[in-house]
């Protein structure tokens, strides 16, 4: 049925679409830009939330501290 179609049909088209963003070229960044990045980054730095990974690495380090200076706690005593 569907090869009487296609020996019937006298036209038989394909299309197809490309879509393209073309680079965007700056100017290197001057020297009060630079400086405004570097602040930027260094305020998003500061805001940015720890992961749990990273609280328990720095609460793990701050317990080192505490027991090598004999300050730790009983309760802070992690069996093994």
């Amino acid at each position: 049925m569907y090869a009487d179609f296609l020996s019937s049909s006298r036209w038989h088209l394909t299309c197809s679409v490309v879509v393209e963003r073309p680079p965007i070229l700056a100017r290197a960044l001057g020297p009060l830009e630079k400086k405004m990045e570097e602040m930027m980054m260094q305020v998003e730095n500061e805001r940015s939330l720890k992961s749990d990974h990273e609280l328990r690495k720095d609460r793990d380090a701050e317990r080192e501290e505490r027991k090598k200076r004999g300050e730790l706690d009983p309760s802070e005593v992690m069996p093994r």
